[in-house]
Parts: C-alpha cells; sequence; structure tokens
C-alpha cells in the first residue's frame, strides 16, 4: 500500500480581512497530497476569522492574545506538525494543493535542497518584483533603493526578468509569501529566528541555511498570486521593523561596516 505524503501548512493571519478564506478555500480544492493546515491568529480584530467555524476539525487554530510577531507565530505552527516538509503561505497568498503536491515532489528529489518558491505574481498578472531575489549586501540595497538597478551593471536585491525556465534553478533568495521547507532542515537552524518581528526572517533563514550548505531552489513552472500587504497593519510599526530587520540581518551576515553604515543612513532619514 502507498502512502500518501504529507505536508503541513502554516499560515499567520492578522486581520487578513477575506483574503484568508480564499487562501484556505484554495489549499483544499484538488488531490495531490494530504495538507494539514494551521492558521496561527496574532490577535485579528477584523471579520477574518468569520469562517473558522466552518472549517474541516483537520484545521487547527491557535488564537494569540496579542501580535507576537510573524516569525514567533510560524514557530509555533511549524511545532504543530510532524510531516517531513512545512508550507508557509501568507494568508493573502493563494495556492492549491496541486500545486503544492508539485513543490512537495521537486524538493524531496534533492538530498541538499533545504526550501523552494515558486513564481508569484501581483493581483493584476504582472510578475512580482520580490519573486528571485538576491541576498541583501549593502551595495545591492543602495542599488535597488536608488533605482539604479533597473540597469543590469549595477545588481540590486531582486532580479529583473520574466522568472520563467524550463529547468528548476538553484537561487540565493525567493519571495517569502509562500515556500516549502523541509522539516529537518529547519528544525536544526531552530527555526525562524524570532528577534525578526516582521520582515528579513525569511532572508535570514536563507542566508543560514546556505551558511551550512543547503540550497533553495526555485521553480517558475509553480505560478501562484499574492496580494502583498493586504494585513492591516500601522505603517509607522511596519517601517520601524523593516529597519529593525535590516540591521539585524546585516550585523549576522555581513562585514561590521555594511552594518554601521547601514545604521548611520538609517539614522539620517
Amino acid at each position: 500500500m502507498t502512502i500518501e505524503p504529507e505536508l503541513d501548512v502554516v499560515i499567520v493571519n492578522y486581520n487578513s480581512g477575506q483574503a484568508l478564506e480564499q487562501c484556505v478555500n484554495q489549499l483544499v480544492l484538488g488531490s495531490g497530497i494530504d495538507i494539514h493546515v494551521s492558521i496561527v491568529d496574532n490577535n485579528s480584530f477584523d471579520n477574518s476569522l468569520s469562517f473558522v467555524e466552518d472549517l474541516d476539525s483537520s484545521i487547527k487554530l491557535i488564537k494569540n492574545q496579542s501580535n507576537t510577531g510573524f516569525s514567533i507565530a510560524c514557530n509555533q505552527g511549524a511545532k504543530i506538525g510532524g510531516a517531513d516538509q512545512i508550507a508557509f503561505i501568507n494568508p493573502d497568498c493563494f495556492i492549491s494543493r496541486v500545486q503544492l503536491a508539485q513543490l512537495y515532489t521537486q524538493l524531496a528529489q534533492y538530498d541538499s535542497a533545504a526550501l523552494i518558491g515558486c513564481k508569484v505574481l501581483n493581483e493584476d498578472g504582472s510578475l512580482q518584483a520580490a519573486t528571485r531575489r538576491r541576498l541583501p549586501t549593502f551595495w545591492r540595497i543602495i542599488w535597488h533603493l536608488s533605482g539604479l538597478s533597473k540597469w543590469s551593471f549595477f545588481k540590486g536585491v531582486n532580479i529583473n526578468d520574466s522568472g520563467t525556465f524550463d529547468d528548476i534553478q538553484t537561487v540565493e533568495a525567493v519571495n517569502g509569501s509562500c515556500v516549502l521547507v523541509k522539516r529537518q532542515f529547519f528544525e536544526q537552524l531552530g527555526g525562524f529566528d524570532e528577534a525578526y518581528p516582521l520582515h528579513f526572517e525569511d532572508l535570514d533563514l536563507f542566508a543560514r541555511l546556505q551558511t551550512e550548505q543547503y540550497s533553495i531552489l526555485y521553480d517558475a513552472s509553480v505560478v501562484v498570486k499574492h496580494l502583498k500587504g493586504h494585513s492591516t497593519q500601522d505603517c509607522k510599526k511596519i517601517k520601524a521593523w523593516k529597519r529593525q530587520g535590516l540591521l539585524r540581518y546585516l550585523s549576522k551576515h555581513r562585514p561590521r561596516w555594511e552594518y554601521l553604515m547601514a545604521k548611520f543612513l538609517l539614522a539620517l532619514k
């Protein structure tokens, strides 16, 4: 008897509105892999959980009493399951079970690969800028923020192409709105670094995996939509978290001068 593979799916919700229900409904469609969904809610105050009473009993809900941050919530959801791969999906990202099965199969084929991402589109069907990325460095960030990265000589964080390939690609970073990671490697690194409240936690994980000589894969044949920033958030808080994440990333993974230069420039803003 063939045992169907299982996949743990973690969705962190914070005031995502109807996008969360659409995300979950999309996940349960079709067949191809047995999924176990955990929704971790960071104390939402909108109606995004209004459909939960009608959920299948296999879908678990964790309700935090405060907004604990994205990384902590992801780790909470990951600890519930026991499947050999974990999918982290944003509540405003829409992917089917069939597509998850494809990503699962691709990742399982490569022993040294730890994580896989896919092609991500904006709501209007255009390619999302961060579909394939390079890991941040001081100069890549400068080229990105200045707009010079539109010229091929100045290589910024995002890779500016169609993201279409015939084969699986090995990359430095993918779009964090939809990734699958092998549990053994994720747990080996202690999961997401919980000092990142929101932003850069995915890049940090990518960097740590590659430091351990594990590769990151990109499958452009799996195409999903991501509404991007659909959750209700405080803009000032988001900016503060981005700065915190950037500085922590540079302090952990880059030469000290890059961290100090970024800290100096951020202090001038």
